[in-house]
């Protein structure tokens, strides 16, 4: 009989699951920002900059579910967690490990000025 799947390895699932939970957060951040972007203005400048931070939590959630899925095979599920969560919310540390991953090394990163080092 042919095998359909190949070795399973926990540690890898694991990491994708905490990986597609941050993802969720990143979207659901996202969801409440686009919501919020339709109150009238008279609300005021306070508001747009609530507002303004939950789009930076959707992008500091996606920048750690990318790390997450980017992890090394022979780290340990534990290990990228707690990798991840030392950055807090510092979103340039967040990119700068992004980017140091060798799959996405060569993608171009110019749309994102304000976080290049």
């Amino acid at each position: 009989m042919k095998k359909i799947t190949g070795k399973f390895y926990l540690e890898t699932q694991v990491k994708l699951q905490i990986s597609g939970y941050y993802l969720r957060d990143a979207r659901e951040w996202l969801i409440i920002y686009k919501t919020l972007e339709n109150i009238p203005d008279y609300i005021g400048k306070s508001f747009e900059a609530k507002n303004f931070i939950n789009l930076r939590f959707s992008f500091e959630c996606s920048l750690k579910s990318s790390i997450m899925s980017l992890s090394k095979k022979c780290e340990s599920a534990s290990d990228a967690y707690e990798m991840v969560r030392k950055y807090k919310h510092n979103l340039n540390r967040l990119f700068n490990e992004c980017t140091t991953h060798e799959q996405i090394k060569n993608i171009d990163c110019s749309l994102l000025p304000l976080y290049q080092t």
